[in-house]
Formats: structure tokens, C-alpha cells, sequence
């Protein structure tokens, strides 16, 4: 390319910059990628690329690039649920406390049901051990309910709140 290439577009992540590469290169129109690293241990999609084209070149992408917009607003867009900014990173979801909280829900049902079935060799019924067998059953349940893959692990994170969400 020569020297008298013009900024086309700057995407805020690699995902969108290879789909505007691809639709340019479908209409014989040479583009370039530029990303300049902050991050060498860069995982995922890379921020902010820029899309050189060159001068002559220039009206044809916009337009292209006008059409890729107009195709690409009607697709789902994903924003952030605190501060409505569509400003989102793709993550890749981890679990820190996971599996701690699904074997500590397991073990305190399974501790109340050995309770249950041999509690007249260990203890008599009274109010107060029923209420520790209902709340360690309620507490078990809670765990296991909240440590789902759903609730655990967040896929998208705001740039702007830095607040990570699961979409």
C-alpha cells in the first residue's frame, strides 16, 4: 500500500475490524489492519484496530463500510445493565469460588441427611437441631443453586464501570 493511506474506520475490538477487512477484500479493495499492543499478553479480541485504506480507494469503503453499519445495527447489540454503555469486552468466564461453594452445599446435605437418618443413634429431637437441620439444608441448597455456571461465570466485561455481567 502506498503512502497515501487514509484512516478508514478505528473498531473498537478485532471482531469487527476483520468483518470490515473481509467485506472490503469481497469488493477487490485493499485494506490494512494496524493494532498498536499496550499488552503483550493480549488474549481474545484486540481493542481499538485501525483500517487503513488507500486514498483512491476511499469513497468505495466508506460506502461498504456504510452498508456493514446499516447490516451490523440490526444485529443484537450487547451493553453493559449498570451504566447502558455498549463500550463491552468478551472475557473469558471463570469461576473463582465455584467449586469450593458446590462441594460445601454438598457436603452440608449430605451431613443433614446422615443427621436425619442417624439421628437417634447421636442425638434426641429437639427444636434447636431440627432448626440447625433446616438451616443447613437451606444454606446447602442456596449454595448449590448460586454456584451455576449461569450465576458464576461472566462472559462480557464494561469498559467504561469495569463491572463484569453474563449476557
Amino acid at each position: 500500500m502506498a503512502k497515501h493511506d487514509k484512516l478508514l474506520i478505528r473498531c473498537l475490538n478485532s471482531l469487527y475490524a476483520d468483518e470490515v477487512t473481509d467485506a472490503l477484500l469481497e469488493q477487490d479493495i485493499d485494506s490494512r489492519q494496524q493494532f498498536e499492543s499496550k499488552d503483550s499478553k493480549n488474549r481474545g479480541p484486540l481493542d481499538e484496530v485501525d483500517i487503513f485504506v488507500s486514498g483512491d480507494d476511499y469513497d468505495r469503503a466508506s460506502d461498504i463500510l456504510s452498508e456493514i453499519g446499516s447490516t451490523r445495527n440490526t444485529k443484537s447489540i450487547v451493553f453493559c445493565p449498570t451504566c447502558d454503555s455498549q463500550e463491552v469486552s468478551s472475557i473469558t468466564p471463570y469461576a473463582k469460588y465455584r467449586k469450593i461453594m458446590r462441594i460445601t452445599g454438598h457436603v452440608c446435605i449430605i451431613l443433614c441427611i446422615c443427621i436425619f437418618i442417624f439421628k437417634q443413634a447421636l442425638v434426641k429431637d429437639s427444636t434447636p437441631m431440627i432448626f440447625l437441620l433446616t438451616s443447613l439444608m437451606v444454606i446447602g441448597g442456596i449454595l448449590l443453586h448460586f454456584s451455576k455456571k449461569e450465576y458464576c461465570q461472566a462472559n462480557y466485561k464494561c469498559r467504561k464501570c469495569r463491572r463484569r455481567f453474563y449476557w
